[in-house]
């Protein structure tokens, strides 16, 4: 029964993810129709300021998926191919503490240490362990190469978060939430910031 129950509830997250997937790329293809419907959405709640304020998301959007949630992906990838490649033992939960390290901006060396003790402990070949040492060093330090070519600017959320944001996004959606948390919440933060230094309009007719 506890088999049955986690295959389903893997198979309803899966499902989750593909129909969410799919939805991301009807609106990516609607995305000018989607551009102008929000702005009249904000203009008509906030009058003048609305092209900001889209701007403003649409840019924090783009920045924590392309500079942290890409980058996350593409590190647990690299990691899981080398995981497999050495016959590393429970390689998918090790691939999982990789993409959610690599979100929280905790560095990706610490949870391939194990990994590498593993393989130096359970394989015959010192060679293959040495090579699989290097190709993990060089995954944990890839994301200095892959955050430039990616985000291009400096990425203006705090670590915090998007520390907060992945591990309350985790606990309450699982793997659908570790993506979509950080997101929401560098969204709500951007705006808050923008709210609290936007000036009221009487002091602005004051000065």
């Amino acid at each position: 029964a506890k088999v049955f129950s986690g295959i389903t509830g893997f198979v309803g997250t899966l499902i989750v993810f593909l129909i969410s997937f799919l939805i991301g790329v009807i609106f990516m293809y609607h995305s000018d129709t989607a551009y102008q419907a929000a702005i009249k959405l904000f203009r008509k709640l906030l009058g003048g300021e609305s092209e900001e304020i889209v701007h403003m998301s649409r840019d924090t959007i783009r920045s924590v998926v392309k500079g942290i949630l890409l980058v996350a992906l593409i590190q647990a990838l690299l990691a899981f191919i080398g995981f497999k490649a050495i016959g590393l033992p429970a390689a998918g939960i090790f691939t999982l503490l990789v993409l959610v390290a690599a979100v929280i901006q905790f560095p990706v060396l610490l949870v391939m240490i194990p990994a590498i003790l593993i393989v130096f402990s359970s394989t015959e070949s010192t060679t293959y362990a040495v090579i699989f040492t290097i190709y993990a060093i060089i995954v944990s330090l890839s994301d200095n190469i892959f955050k430039p070519l990616l985000l291009g600017k400096g990425l203006k959320t705090p670590m915090i978060v998007i520390l907060i944001g992945t591990i309350g996004g985790l606990l309450l959606h699982g793997i659908i939430g570790l993506f979509v948390g950080p997101v929401v919440l560098a969204v709500v933060y951007q705006l808050y910031v923008y709210w609290v230094n936007t000036p009221v309009k009487n002091e602005m007719s004051e000065t």
